[in-house]
């Protein structure tokens, strides 16, 4: 399968522990990734970077789109690690709305 995430996409952990608004291919070139770490492109599909055995690091497409649900419980406690407070307040509604969230607390 070829790899084609609609831009931009959040990059993340496996556990959505962190999170990054990435622009195009050439931003994600310049980070780090690992495996397990996940894109989750504009229209909520989920790619895992994965291997097996002795092949090297490829994305792998979930079967699933993200729920806004799981995205949003994942950003608020994203938000809580930075510092931010009242992050009960912060509601998504839609992948566009988490990479609007994701870019403000870039720039915080």
């Amino acid at each position: 399968m070829t790899f084609e995430p609609q831009w931009p996409v959040l990059l993340s952990d496996s556990q959505g522990g962190d999170f990054s608004l990435i622009n195009n291919l050439l931003e994600l070139e310049e980070h780090t990734l690992w495996l397990g770490c996940r894109l989750i492109d504009s229209l909520g599909r989920v790619s895992i970077l994965s291997q097996t055995n002795a092949t090297p690091l490829y994305w792998h497409l979930a079967d699933e789109l993200i729920s806004v649900s799981v995205l949003n419980n994942e950003l608020k406690a994203f938000a809580a690690t930075l510092g931010l407070c009242c992050t009960s307040k912060l509601v998504i509604r839609s992948v566009s709305d988490a990479q609007h969230l994701v870019l403000w607390l870039e720039q915080q």
